[in-house]
């Protein structure tokens, strides 16, 4: 995951500015399948699956892992549909758009498969199934950039490594085979109706709201802003990227850690768990912002000349990403499930920032909308959302 964070940067100095808009918009429709591609049903198997694990109730968790996988197929099918009906965003084309939906589709399918290694705790191998798709999509997607300069053919490339190494994770699970696999999907599809939806539905719409607080400035920015100036905000969006995969990062650990935790000792082992991390990433992020930012600014003078206009948003998204990288609040929540209450308060940030952003702002949507407004209302969201989530994981730790 490490070395998936080179990739936009990789991008952005093989693509001419304008193709990397559309591979910046591109991710952001990829990005938002994943949040909705399976209707909650990844959270729920996040959670689930090391529970499932610990007590020895393997057939369990992979007939939840199939049916995340038939859901999130189904979602795909019904987003290549609307595509060829004509949906459109961000001056994208169909074919852009399909491609886009497929990528997601790539990601989410592995996201799912790799879920079973983390959930088991072997973060060796985990660690070995990154590895091998970063190297992949770098080299692959790489020379595809530097040979035709299209974002879509990058955006190709990368759907089909990650579809490609999710079918062969999967069919090396441990303890699985191609015929084991065709009948848990068949047991899956038949009960798809025993699946704890109402558990799963809240789960969703947490996180939607959740990808509201994370990425609503990129859908305004990529609706309302040109092409080149998309481009400059793409780009300083590299850094909330690199915080997002960092901290994803070590909650592949934390997370199943603080599942175990809780399903061994309840609560207050989890807060911990969550608290520690927490805090020691604020800490450190906050003692490396200011020399990031002078680094950064050098970088971007020296190999990123065509991008110079985005250094007037680093502060901003410093400032995000440091909160970003130590929010593990949301993760305790979910792990005890407190996902309705996570859900109550998010959507009350949401609502309440985004509407004082908006009624200060009004005027100036479409035409005279700057990054700096939007970078304002990412800040606000991320700083109002932060501080209401961990007050309410302090109020329930017991």
């Amino acid at each position: 995951m490490g070395i998936m964070m080179l990739r936009p940067l990789l991008m952005a100095h093989f693509l001419d500015v304008q193709e990397f808009a559309y591979y910046g918009a591109g991710l952001l429709i990829s990005s938002t399948f994943c949040m909705l591609g399976c209707i909650g049903l990844q959270s729920l198997l996040q959670r689930e699956m090391p529970k499932q694990f610990m007590r020895g109730r393997n057939m369990a968790a992979n007939i939840l892992l199939a049916q995340c996988i038939i859901v999130a197929s189904i979602c795909a099918v019904l987003g290549l549909v609307l595509s060829v009906a004509g949906f459109e965003f961000a001056s994208l084309d169909r074919e852009v758009i399909a491609i886009s939906i497929l990528h997601g589709m790539g990601q989410q399918l592995f996201l799912l498969v790799t879920v079973e290694s983390r959930s088991r705790g072997e973060t060796l191998r985990y660690s070995g199934q990154q590895l091998v798709r970063a190297v992949l999509v770098i080299v692959l997607a790489g020379l595809v950039a530097v040979t035709f300069d299209a974002a879509k053919l990058v955006l190709l490339v990368e759907a089909l490594v990650s579809l490609a190494l999710s079918v062969k994770i999967l069919l090396r699970v441990p303890g699985s085979s191609l015929a084991g696999f065709q009948a848990v999907f068949k047991l899956a599809l038949s009960r798809l109706g025993s699946v704890p939806w109402r558990s799963a539905i809240a789960l969703f719409a947490v996180m939607v709201v959740s990808f509201l607080v994370l990425n609503i400035d990129r859908w305004l920015a990529a609706s309302f802003l040109s092409s080149a100036v998309f481009a400059q905000y793409t780009f300083a969006w590299i850094l909330l990227l690199v915080a997002q995969s960092l901290q994803a990062i070590v909650n592949t650990s934390v997370f199943p850690l603080m599942a175990r935790n809780f399903a061994k000792s309840g609560k207050g082992i989890c807060f911990r768990t969550a608290a520690i991390a927490s805090f020691l990433l604020l800490s450190l992020g906050t003692v490396a912002a200011w020399p990031a930012i002078v680094i950064i600014e050098i970088l971007i003078a020296n190999y990123y000349p065509d991008y110079e206009d985005s250094t007037t948003l680093l502060s901003f998204f410093l400032c995000v990403g440091i909160l970003r990288v130590s929010d593990f609040w949301s993760s305790y929540l979910v792990v005890v499930g407190l996902e309705k209450r996570l859900l109550f308060v998010n959507l009350f940030v949401v609502f309440s920032v985004s509407a004082g952003w908006f009624g200060f702002n009004w005027a100036l949507i479409p035409n005279g909308l700057q990054v700096t407004n939007l970078a304002t209302l990412l800040v606000c969201l991320t700083v109002f959302s932060y501080v209401a989530v961990f007050v309410t994981a302090l109020l329930s730790r017991r």
